[in-house]
């Protein structure tokens, strides 16, 4: 949990890299963040928004840190933030702090190309 607080509470400006994207929405990864420990590896990517997108507020941006089991190839959510504006800027919205379940990284999706950022196959 202190790992969380402490990539979270950074006040310095992420490295945003572009890894994806279409008409609605465009992916990015943020490389500073990558922290690795045996076959897991853990970093926060973002996902932008075109248009607002409807929740109990409107939100622009979902912040994600993740965690990819590079050896098994698989990826579960550890925490998000919903964000008023692009890019992670405007009003925090709301939070989800507790571990999702371990799930198989699809071929040929966004899951798979963040996960080959993390891992270093990229």
């Amino acid at each position: 949990m202190l790992t969380l607080l402490t990539l979270s509470g950074s006040n310095a400006p992420a490295a945003w890299v572009e890894v994806g994207g279409n008409e609605l929405t465009i992916t990015y990864a943020d490389a500073e963040t990558i922290r690795k420990s045996g076959n897991a590896v853990r970093m926060w990517h973002l996902v932008d928004h075109t248009k607002a997108r409807a929740g109990i507020k409107p939100y622009l941006s979902i912040k994600m840190l993740d965690e990819y089991d590079c050896a098994q190839e698989r990826t579960r959510t550890l925490s998000l933030s919903l964000h008023s504006g692009n890019m992670g800027e405007g009003e925090l919205l709301g939070t989800v702090n507790t571990p999702g379940d371990w799930r198989p990284v699809p071929p040929d999706t966004l899951a798979e190309t963040l996960s080959a950022f993390a891992c270093g196959k990229w």
